[in-house]
């Protein structure tokens, strides 16, 4: 969790909306317990946070604080499990989309020969924003995707559901798919246009 927000923390309010989205979830589900206190904060945080940190950002997160999010993130998903017994699936949920974004980027990346430890810009995110659907845009994307998540994770309380949660599943990677397949797409357009 700490590296995949670190990964993703690129653009304005990406981590920031996913971290607010992510803290009501806890708060939500996490009933009278630690959990839901901790959810509350990290909500409240997350608010007061992306009040500058939406695009054009004037405050950033940096690896410092990237990484304190995804260890806060991840021991609020442990603690909905021991406080409110939330399945660990159901917990995690909403981070779905940044985790597939990250666990997709690298699998194209080891499968390319590219070196996993240096930095890029192949996130689907990354290519999104630079491409013309600018830092709202995408982080707005990400966070609605989230909050689908969140909806789901509802269902899924005190047992999982397995056909909305695979439905979730399938649904944003196909979403993801398809955008990725887009921005293919247009830079190939664009690359046979240049050497036309």
């Amino acid at each position: 969790t700490i590296n995949v927000t670190n990964f993703m923390d690129g653009i304005d309010g990406l981590i920031g909306l996913q971290a607010l989205v992510f803290g009501v979830h806890v708060l939500g589900l996490g009933g009278d317990g630690l959990a839901a206190t901790l959810g509350a904060a990290l909500a409240g945080a997350s608010a007061g946070f992306l009040a500058w940190n939406w695009a054009p950002a004037r405050i950033f997160l940096g690896d410092v604080g990237s990484a304190d999010i995804g260890y806060v993130m991840a021991l609020l998903g442990v603690l909905l499990g021991r406080d409110a017994g939330v399945p660990v699936v159901t917990a995690f949920l909403p981070l779905y989309p940044i985790f597939l974004d990250a666990a997709a980027t690298l699998v194209r990346r080891g499968r390319a020969g590219a070196s996993l430890t240096q930095a890029h810009r192949d996130h689907l995110y990354q290519r999104l924003a630079s491409q013309g659907w600018g830092h709202a845009r995408v982080s707005a994307l990400y966070g609605a995707a989230a909050a689908l998540g969140v909806l789901v994770a509802r269902w899924n309380v005190p047992a999982v559901h397995p056909l909305p949660t695979a439905s979730y599943f399938l649904a944003v990677g196909l979403a993801g798919f398809l955008l990725d397949r887009d921005l293919r797409g247009r830079t190939s357009r664009s690359s046979g246009k240049a050497s036309a």
